[in-house]
């Protein structure tokens, strides 16, 4: 994404309530028209590996959850960052 004049990287503040499926679109909005943005989007704990998301907790444009519910599930952190990577979309 850097080589295409994109920044991967953006903070972003969010209301206990605001869904997570809203952010995972507005990623894909800024960044969903990159060469390597193939597949479907998908934010990670930031601590969790990227070569095994098979395992790892996962939220993308289709869950429910809340910026809340996530702070949760990272461990409720004083601040949370979670990462995302575009993945094949299987089916």
């Amino acid at each position: 994404m850097c080589q295409e004049k994109y920044n991967p990287y953006l903070e972003l503040i969010l209301a206990p309530r605001k869904k997570i499926s809203s952010v995972v679109q507005h990623l894909n909005t800024k960044w969903g028209s990159a060469q390597c943005s193939k597949g479907e989007l998908m934010l990670f704990p930031y601590d969790a590996r990227l070569d095994s998301v098979a395992v790892s907790e996962k939220w993308t444009i289709k869950d429910s959850c809340t910026a809340a519910d996530v702070h949760v599930a990272v461990g409720s952190p004083l601040t949370f960052r979670l990462r995302f990577k575009f993945l094949p979309i299987n089916g």
